[in-house]
């Protein structure tokens, strides 16, 4: 989809792409970046370096936003200064957060635009009375246009005891944005009078369901300390069901050799309710050489997918040490940064994108690989050196296809779309040829 070099579509000044943030995926195999541009045209005095780039009007990938004077987006006279990753739904749109000249503002359709403002700080928030928004964070969206994000507040009646919320839409999808989870509310499904204290990695799918990860406090009760103060909470029995606990910290972790959960992170949510976390472990047979895992919770069951420790796919002698981010798609495939251990192993080939299909894991890239990549304005090809791999939590659609940022050890950089193959189908075949070919793995 783009390469370092390459001319950014839609940017009048000539400007090319310069590097990326990990590229989102929608189910009609579009994708939408954050970019920094280089060029003539690119003054850093004024802060046009850089770009969101998305499926366009006529266009597989056109320019959305950029920072800048001349900027195509502004909002009520500010114009945009910093810009996030965008989260992008099935119909195109994108949202993401921008920093303007004074303040920021989550960007994204609206009743009005296909590019409206739908939150700002020092804004009144909706369902707080008296309160405004302090600070915003990434927002996430859907099929039918709602967002959620977390944020924290501010006005009188708003001190450090509940200024944390989590929002998003608050009936199913297509509903009104509105107040989910707000720091110093009891905790659902917590039976020990906990309330929350803080939220972080939030989830959306396109039913409008949400999930988050959430550290507690204790509320009438005295039970909560920092032996059970974390965890997850989304829908608890499938798309569509009551939020609630779906993990906590002191709690069992299912086919870890009887240990119990101790922090979480990295959440993904499809469009069947499931959610998969990355966590640590703790007690039972557990070390720091097996402590890190990642599971998903089906129809509020959980289950363990993989373990540090565990041999990674498709290499000798090579195990999982840690893991990043993971996507999980409806049909419950899951894709996920891993992280290796080895004799083989060194800064140069530690990190790994692997898919689990059916239980069946593969092996995707893995830094240190050599690919065949073509060049911008058909000056042919050559071989590049990955030296990491960005991937995010939208990297995975439901048809099974895969996209995901490269940076190769010459300091340039590419997005690339992929397909997961079948269980026992072999590797994967990459999409988008010539643009990138698999020629072979390192040890």
């Amino acid at each position: 989809f783009a390469i370092t070099g390459e001319t950014a579509p839609g940017v009048a000044d000539g400007a090319e792409f310069d590097f990326f943030t990990a590229p989102s995926l929608n189910a009609s195999g579009d994708v939408a970046f954050q970019a920094f541009l280089t060029g003539e045209g690119v003054n850093f005095t004024n802060g046009n370096n850089q770009a969101i780039f998305g499926p366009t009007s006529g266009a597989s990938l056109g320019l959305i936003a950029r920072t800048g004077p001349s900027a195509p987006v502004v909002v009520d006279g500010n114009t945009l200064t910093f810009l996030s990753a965008p989260s992008l739904n099935a119909s195109g749109d994108v949202a993401f957060l921008a920093t303007l000249d004074a303040g920021s503002a989550i960007l994204g359709p609206t009743s009005e635009a296909s590019l409206g403002v739908i939150a700002r700080t020092n804004n009144p928030v909706p369902g707080v009375d008296g309160a405004t928004f302090a600070s915003l964070t990434l927002p996430l969206l859907n099929t039918s246009g709602d967002v959620a994000f977390t944020a924290l507040l501010g006005g009188e009646e708003v001190d450090t005891s509940n200024n944390a919320a989590f929002f998003g839409p608050t009936s199913g999808a297509g509903s009104p944005l509105g107040l989910i989870a707000r720091e110093g509310d009891v905790a659902l499904g917590v039976g020990d009078a906990a309330v929350f204290n803080s939220f972080s990695s939030p989830a959306l799918n396109a039913s409008g369901d949400v999930a988050f990860e959430a550290r507690l406090r204790t509320g009438t009760g005295d039970t909560v300390d920092s032996d059970n103060r974390d965890a997850i909470f989304g829908p608890t029995s499938g798309a569509g069901s009551p939020l609630g606990l779906i993990a906590r910290e002191g709690e069992a972790a299912p086919g870890s050799n009887n240990a119990v959960f101790d922090t979480f992170g990295f959440l993904s949510l499809n469009a069947s309710g499931d959610v998969a976390f990355n966590g640590t472990l703790r007690e039972g047979t557990i070390d720091s050489t097996n402590n890190a895992a990642l599971f998903a919770s089906v129809d509020g069951a959980i289950e363990l997918i993989a373990q540090e420790g565990d041999s990674a796919p498709g290499l000798d002698e090579v195990e999982l040490n840690s893991f990043g981010t993971r996507a999980l798609n409806t049909s419950g495939d899951v894709a996920f940064l891993g992280f290796l251990r080895g004799d083989t192993v060194d800064n140069s080939n530690d990190g790994a994108l692997f898919t689990s299909v059916e239980g069946e894991f593969e092996l995707v890239i893995r830094e240190g690989d050599l690919f065949t990549v073509t060049l911008p304005d058909g000056l042919g090809s050559e071989e590049r050196t990955i030296g990491s791999i960005n991937f995010s939590s939208a990297g995975l659609n439901d048809a099974g296809q895969l996209a995901f940022g490269l940076q190769f050890t010459d300091g340039s950089e590419g997005i690339f779309t992929a397909v997961v193959p079948e269980p026992g189908m072999g590797l994967l075949v990459f999409a988008g040829l010539p643009l990138l070919a698999r020629r072979r793995r390192t040890a």
